[in-house]
């Protein structure tokens, strides 16, 4: 038997069509039969995506919305009250840790929003979306997206993104990406961690939140002018040198230049090179430097000066082991090692004339 759904909208009158078949295993009871939850598998892929107009709808509000430029032409919306959003059914090939991307969008005028995640009816982690993408004349911009990490079991797994009493806002979604790994990879550090979006953010910038990257709640990005940037606050309990370990992500196509300074003195300049991604999604990169500090606080300010942004995520700060390059020392060294060259050069060349005179005589 086939079972035809058709969504009726009530702001354009477009009419939503999705086609599920399948045979019922015994007779429809008072001519009604069992929709089963839609099912997706990762038995033989990577990755999936999973439209979300084709997954299961949860709650009395949630509706699906026809656009042009939405993902398959359409989108899931109204998630307004306790109990809104969609489920699937996953088919997983063995138990680990798997990465879901959610694309979704949020008007102008909104706020935080968030969803919940929960895997066989269980909380798995709250989907955090922070990205105002906005509206145009055609009602609908380019998604943003966020993810989470999920622990899956072998085998068949219900997976709802649902919102609660407890999450705020709203969100619309457009797709959602799961992926058999763990995207991306925040490094362990040996030192003292300082977040970039609890530190002082300089002017020009915006923050955003994204659980499957960032190491804290979130990163700071946006970096356009010259003088935004980040200003890091540190306490040293004795002077000496430092290893400082830029933790970011995503420099665009091209490298990002930005200048260092210590307590508001420029000390030098540092390269951000471009993007490295997995699977078109951006993994971290690290740039270290070695500085020294004073003991007590010191304030350590990355500053754009031009080239692409970077979404900074943390500096670590630890001891170093070897000691930094300070330029006017490394100049006063060269001059004393080319008079010292020439010195000497001097001193063989007039032991030379004067062997060559007694010779002479």
């Amino acid at each position: 038997n086939q079972v035809v759904f058709r969504k009726t909208l009530s702001a354009d009158k477009d009419t939503y069509v999705r086609f599920i078949t399948f045979l019922p295993t015994t007779s429809p009871e008072n001519g009604s039969f069992e929709i089963p939850i839609p099912t997706f598998s990762l038995s033989a892929v990577s990755s999936v995506r999973v439209e979300v107009e084709d997954a299961q709808l949860t709650g009395s509000q949630t509706q699906i919305h026809l656009n042009p430029l939405a993902g398959n032409g359409a989108y899931v919306g109204s998630i307004d009250t306790s109990g809104c959003g969609i489920e699937f059914d996953l088919l997983v090939p063995e138990e680990g840790v798997y990465t879901i991307l959610v694309y979704y969008t949020m008007g102008p005028g909104s706020e935080v929003a968030s969803h919940n995640l929960l895997v066989n009816g269980q909380f798995q982690e709250m989907i955090m979306y922070t990205e105002m993408t906005g509206w145009g004349e055609t009602g609908w911009y380019e998604p943003a997206s966020t993810g989470a990490v999920m622990m899956l079991k072998q085998g068949r797994q219900n997976i709802k993104i649902q919102k609660t009493a407890l999450n705020g806002g709203f969100a619309e979604l457009d797709y959602v990406v799961i992926y058999d790994h763990f995207i991306g990879q925040v490094p362990e550090v040996e030192g003292i961690r300082y977040e970039a979006e609890d530190q002082t953010v300089l002017s020009g910038y915006e923050t955003k939140v994204t659980h499957y990257l960032s190491s804290g709640y979130g990163y700071v990005t946006g970096f356009g002018v010259e003088g935004d940037g980040v200003a890091f606050t540190v306490r040293t309990e004795e002077s000496g040198t430092y290893d400082l370990s830029f933790v970011y992500y995503e420099a665009g196509g091209t490298k990002g230049e930005y200048r260092l300074l210590l307590n508001e003195e420029a000390i030098g300049g540092i390269i951000f090179d471009e993007a490295q991604t997995v699977e078109g999604f951006s993994v971290y990169r690290e740039v270290t430097v070695s500085i020294r500090l004073k003991a007590g606080q010191n304030t350590i300010t990355l500053s754009y000066v031009e080239g692409d942004s970077i979404m900074l995520d943390f500096m670590d700060m630890s001891p170093s082991e070897q000691s930094p390059i300070n330029p006017t020392f490394l100049m006063a060294n060269m001059i004393w090692i080319a008079i010292s060259s020439l010195v000497i050069i001097m001193g063989i060349g007039t032991i030379f004339i004067i062997k060559h005179i007694r010779k002479a005589r």
